[in-house]
């Protein structure tokens, strides 16, 4: 989970989360992580972009689940003894064997700035 510069978790204190609303991948596995473990959390902020999380999370107002190879500007990654979140398989699929341009061009910068991602155009990143 990520957190802002100045944010400091308070030990026994609920949780404070920053989180996109539902349906959410991410929510749900720190929501799931969170209570499977009986630690109390709180929502302090929600948003639909990723804009609106990172200014929350920047400001201070709690912590942002976030995978970390993706962790937004200004953020970093929290170091304390809450639980990792699951892995989360994201997968692109086309209605045919032909790749559209768009798409292609897609796959290729997922590719560039993730180079863990594996498949081939018509097969999961």
């Amino acid at each position: 989970m990520d957190r802002g510069p100045d944010f400091a978790l308070t030990a026994g204190a609920p949780v404070p989360l920053v989180l996109y609303p539902r349906p959410s991948l991410t929510r749900d596995a720190a929501l799931d992580a969170l209570t499977s473990m009986g630690r109390a959390h709180r929502t302090v902020a929600t948003s639909g972009s990723l804009s609106g999380l990172r200014a929350a999370a920047l400001g201070g107002l709690g912590i942002l689940p976030f995978a970390a190879s993706l962790i937004p500007d200004g953020l970093a990654e929290l170091d304390t003894d809450l639980p990792a979140l699951p892995p989360i398989t994201f997968v692109l699929m086309t209605r045919s064997n032909h790749v559209p341009a768009a798409t292609g061009a897609l796959i290729d910068a997922l590719r560039a700035d993730h180079p863990h991602f594996a498949g081939s155009p018509g097969a999961s990143l």
